[in-house]
């Protein structure tokens, strides 16, 4: 049975990890305490920037399980042939990880959902023309050029991505086929294409210099959907030493 739209209110929960303070000693620290899967993540990564934030994730997912009595350590992983990772034997959540920058993010609830963080950068022109709607092109083509130009178009991105994380479309197929307007709250040019998804996006206070956007896909959409409304529960905290 599906979640209504009442119930993604209540359920999703969307946890934000800063790895500023992640050095090596705290990275340490937590390994032994976190699962088999998610500690072959951080010992692959080659770059320490990379470690802080594949840490940042399992921390994130750690405290999002803790709330429903579990723990990130106790959780066992399946891949699918999408290469999207789901938990096992999680009381029926789901999950979505995302990390960019300086700050790492789990988005858990029991609707299949997405979660992206991207830190507001420049992307070439180019980026914009070949892989957005052309109704987005020409909105951003009326910004000022500079910061906010840039923050536009990472915001749209995180939005197509948590879309792609949610329903398992193409990166492509997304960034193409989901345009979103610029208005605050941003919606879905085509209606018709956003039944069935839900959006959210994360206030940029709670993430300086990057855009957060969630998507969860529900049976019995709200009367908005395919707007940008509210989540009940955005946390965010600073990554530190192990709970034991």
């Amino acid at each position: 049975m599906g979640a209504t739209g009442s119930d993604v209110v209540e359920d999703v929960e969307v946890v934000v990890i800063g790895v500023d303070a992640v050095d090596e000693a705290l990275v340490a620290a937590w390994l032994p305490h976190l699962s088999a899967h998610r500690r072959a993540k951080i010992e692959r990564q080659r770059h320490e920037r990379e470690r802080r934030l594949r840490l940042g994730a399992g921390i994130a997912l750690d405290c999002a399980l803790r709330r429903h009595g579990m723990s990130e350590a106790a959780m066992d992983y399946e891949t699918d042939e999408d290469g999207a990772v789901r938990l096992l034997d999680a009381d029926g959540l789901n999950v979505s990880l995302s990390h960019s920058g300086d700050f790492a993010v789990c988005a858990l609830g029991r609707c299949p959902l997405g979660v992206d963080v991207e830190r507001v950068r420049h992307l070439e022109p180019g980026v914009v023309t070949r892989f957005f709607d052309p109704r987005e092109d020409t909105a951003l083509r009326t910004l000022p050029a500079g910061s906010v130009h840039d923050d536009a178009v990472v915001r749209l991105w995180t939005l197509k991505e948590s879309v792609v994380k949610a329903t398992h479309v193409g990166l492509e197929t997304a960034l193409r086929t989901y345009a979103f307007d610029l208005a605050s709250p941003p919606r879905l040019l085509d209606r018709e294409r956003g039944r069935g998804l839900w959006f959210a996006e994360g206030d940029p206070a709670l993430t300086p210099g990057h855009r957060l956007s969630l998507c969860c896909t529900i049976d019995d959409p709200p009367d908005s959907e395919g707007e940008v409304v509210p989540v009940v529960c955005w946390t965010r905290y600073e990554a530190g030493p192990p709970r034991v």
